[in-house]
This record gives structure tokens, sequence and C-alpha cells, in this order.
């Protein structure tokens, strides 16, 4: 199953009407755009950032572990002011 995000796109407060074009440009009944980006396969998505906050090791450990999670592949990417 393929999954969606659309970017710029804050979740409505009352029913809307949405249109999704083949090019990704998704239209709501309001006439506010957004870009709809297929998510590419993936695993469990965590916040990396508060992970490494919460580590409980040796200097040594939390050193290796935070490289090793800064070194990881991005899914999905924070926006801007995240």
């Amino acid at each position: 199953m393929s999954e969606l995000l659309i970017r710029g796109m804050k979740m409505p407060k009352e029913d809307t009407l949405m249109i999704l074009s083949p090019d990704g440009t998704v239209t709501f009944m309001y006439h506010e755009t957004a870009i709809a980006v297929e998510v590419p396969p993936h695993g469990r998505l965590i916040d990396a950032d508060v992970m490494k906050t919460k580590m409980v090791c040796s200097e040594y450990w939390e050193k290796v572990l935070i490289e090793w999670i800064d070194e990881q592949k991005t899914v999905i990417p924070a926006e801007e002011g995240e």
C-alpha cells in the first residue's frame, strides 16, 4: 500500500473536498493548494532527535549510537519551522 504526504496541508477542521491531480497538485474546496508526494517504502518512523536525548549508556556508546543514528537516511524531512 502506498502512502502520501501532503506538504503544506494542515488537517481540516471540517469536511473538505479535495482534488488530487496526477502531477501531485492538491486543490481544496477553499482554494488552498498543496503538493502530494509519495512516501517511499519505510519501516517505523521515529523522532531520532528525541531518541538521542533519551539514551542511557556510557559516553563512548552514546557517541557511537548518535553517529549511527545521524548516518541513517531521512524518510520524511522536517518542514520549515519544525
